[in-house]
């Protein structure tokens, strides 16, 4: 009885074209903004310590960042506002207004947008528990760059 349930519920995932649970999917996605948020934030606090900036940042990333001190706003409502007018402007440019992909955007942005802003005031030091990433030249930063590279640890 159990095979048979187990059988008949990946015959119809096969027939709806989904191969993930709903709930593997949301897994996936709420990992997956974790990671990205937390890599595009460590590649802005970093590239802000090191001077010259060698690493850099993404595009779009560096651009929201730019602008967020252009106006004098958090990353969170940059991310956020600035996600919300590219949204209005891809319905613009495809002709037609999706409520379908407008709130896919929106599921997406609120949690990206407010894990930038948790991330970023982690990697500076604005949390009692975390003082904030070191300076990239001092000697304990350079140690963990060699051990990273090389895999001495």
């Amino acid at each position: 009885m159990k095979r048979d349930l187990k059988s008949q519920t990946s015959s119809q995932q096969i027939l709806s074209g989904r191969t993930l649970s709903m709930s593997m999917s949301i897994f996936y996605f709420t990992i997956s903004i974790i990671i990205n948020s937390a890599g595009n934030v460590l590649t802005l606090v970093t590239s802000a310590k090191i001077h010259p900036s060698y690493l850099g940042s993404a595009y779009w990333t560096a651009a929201e960042a730019n602008l967020s001190v252009a106006f004098g706003w958090n990353l969170f409502w940059t991310f956020l506002i600035l996600g919300i007018v590219i949204t209005i402007l891809n319905a613009i440019l495809v002709g037609h207004w999706n409520w379908h992909r407008a709130l896919g955007n929106l599921v997406f942005m609120v949690p990206f947008s407010a894990l930038i802003q948790f991330f970023e005031n982690f990697f500076i030091g604005k949390y009692p528990i975390y003082s904030g990433l070191p300076a990239a030249n001092t000697p304990v930063m350079i140690g963990f760059w060699i051990c990273f590279i090389f895999k001495f640890w």
